[in-house]
């Protein structure tokens, strides 16, 4: 059970930061028309779950940096809605907008609950 919680802990920071690197390749038009995001986000997991095996333990600063960064991000480009969009595409195509944008909050806010109590 704890490794389990360790690999998907580590695989949402890297959600994380494979959702800030799909929304700075989508500055760049050209590079975005030849590179499928899903990619990014797929590889950024991927990394993730590789890097959550080596690690004895679990560290804060990965989601915390994550999370600043993607809110930083999104805040400066104005493109709020876009990250659920780049789920949908990437992951989840049989939910709705809606849906996804309630399923990842709700994974961000918990995990935050549990970094703030725990």
């Amino acid at each position: 059970m704890k490794i389990a919680l360790k690999v998907g802990y580590y695989a949402f920071c890297a959600l994380l930061f494979g959702l800030c690197a799909t929304l700075l390749v989508s500055l760049w038009v050209w590079l975005e028309m030849r590179v499928h995001t899903r990619y990014i986000i797929v590889g950024f997991v991927i990394f993730g779950l590789l890097y959550s095996f080596f690690q004895t333990r679990i560290k804060i600063l990965p989601f915390i940096f994550g999370e600043i960064l993607l809110f930083l991000i999104i805040s400066w480009l104005g493109k709020q809605d876009l990250i659920y969009y780049l789920l949908k595409e990437s992951y989840l195509e049989i939910l709705t907008l809606e849906q996804i944008k309630i399923i990842f909050l709700t994974l961000l806010t918990s995990i935050n609950i549990l970094i703030l109590f725990i």
